[in-house]
């Protein structure tokens, strides 16, 4: 049975030639396989140079395991912006809290924050962001009419790029900005691309996040109007981006 946790993320650095002639050094995402056996180091290749190397040589992605529970419901927080609380605020069964209920969620397989889906990274043992990472249909699938309105604009746009690795969610803690995490889960994320690429949602207004996107590599293919309902939304336009 395949453990939820990932054998410390780490780079395998493979050397084309001398180093002295070589200021690039070609590294791999490792993750476990299916069934358990040894892993295979060829899933992602990065080329990234050896100062860049260091700098995040310290981060450690994992899989999310239910010990996360409670700073991972502090990241949701941060990366919906309060959407994920009072989307689910509507279904959450009478005598639990939402935040019980969104937890209860994560130990359901083949739900949207699955630990199975959640990824965290972590400084010097301490968490410092998570990505949660599912795959668009590569068909698209009718939308289903008992779809609460909050979610479907989002269902909308992601069935304009089908085939693709969903970043869902993604996040990290204002205390460890500016030390990589986010870089490195969105490299991280790299290693589960679809057929036809990635893709994300974000708020219109989130102008920094953008930006980090694009210099990744995406762009912004299609729009939708937000629906707020209960919901003190940030946002008045939810965007699509995606990186082929």
């Amino acid at each position: 049975m395949r453990s939820n946790r990932l054998a410390p993320w780490w780079f395998q650095t493979l050397f084309g030639g001398k180093r002295a002639r070589s200021r690039v050094l070609e590294c791999a995402f490792v993750l476990p396989n299916e069934d358990g056996a040894a892993p295979s180091p060829n899933l992602l290749s990065l080329s990234i140079t050896p100062e860049r190397f260091e700098k995040m040589a310290h981060l450690t992605i994992r899989g999310a395991v239910p010990e996360d529970a409670n700073q991972l419901l502090e990241l949701i927080e941060i990366a919906s912006g309060g959407f994920v609380a009072s989307l689910f605020a509507k279904t959450v069964p009478t005598g639990m809290s939402v935040d019980d209920y969104i937890i209860a969620r994560m130990g359901i397989p083949d739900t949207g924050l699955s630990y199975a889906k959640l990824w965290v990274c972590e400084i010097g043992g301490s968490i410092a962001g998570f990505i949660a990472l599912d795959q668009t249909p590569a068909e698209v699938e009718p939308i289903d009419p008992e779809m609460p309105a909050m979610f479907r604009p989002l269902t909308e746009l992601e069935n304009q790029a089908p085939g693709c690795c969903l970043i869902n969610l993604f996040a990290t803690f204002p205390e460890f900005r500016g030390q990589k995490a986010g870089l490195a889960l969105m490299e991280f994320a790299e290693a589960r691309r679809g057929k036809n690429g990635l893709c994300l949602t974000v708020g219109d207004t989130n102008v920094a996040a953008q930006e980090f996107y694009r210099h990744l590599g995406y762009h912004i293919t299609a729009r939708r109007p937000v629906v707020r309902e209960d919901w003190d939304a940030p946002y008045s336009e939810w965007l699509l981006m995606v990186k082929a």
